[in-house]
């Protein structure tokens, strides 16, 4: 027998060191407050948009929610894989969100579409840094994937919202 091969543990192959997974489930938790927070202000506008625009609003504020959702999740089941906790309520979601849910009147059709946009931006924004963090600190490939794939998704709903934008 030429050479001796040694199985790797798999505990040690895949888990991280527990100070990297709540550095992960941080940055994780954080990107899916703010998605919750973009989800129900989405739905928000889905129900109650009016005008010349509302069909098409309203179709494009749906097929935008229902990406959210698979959005949120992704990185709840992120969360869990790296053995964190997935925020799980409202108000543990409004605690860590930096993104700001509307208050009060319901915006017009076109200031609904600027604020989406708003909103998007920002959450590229903070895909960015969430992802040069991991990157920086982390051997997490697997999240890194994730948001460089969920990066590339908001960037073109951002784009979609710019070039409605730009008709108005």
């Amino acid at each position: 027998m030429c050479c001796k091969i040694k199985f790797l543990n798999y505990t040690e192959l895949f888990y991280m060191k527990q100070k990297q997974q709540e550095f992960i489930a941080g940055y994780l938790n954080k990107l899916l407050a703010n998605t919750s927070v973009l989800l129900i202000q989405t739905l928000n506008y889905h129900w109650n948009v009016t005008g010349k625009e509302f069909h098409d609003y309203h179709l494009l504020f749906d097929k935008q929610y229902n990406e959210l959702f698979g959005y949120l999740d992704l990185l709840a089941e992120r969360v869990r894989v790296v053995e964190g906790v997935a925020l799980g309520s409202m108000d543990a979601m409004i605690k860590v969100a930096t993104l700001k849910e509307d208050k009060g009147e319901i915006p017009a059709p076109n200031q609904m579409i600027r604020r989406l946009f708003e909103q998007y931006e920002y959450q590229v924004a903070e895909y960015r840094d969430a992802i040069k963090a991991l990157q920086a600190d982390t051997d997490d490939f697997g999240s890194i994937n994730m948001l460089e794939d969920l990066l590339m998704k908001h960037e073109k709903t951002v784009w979609m919202l710019r070039s409605l934008l730009d008709k108005q």
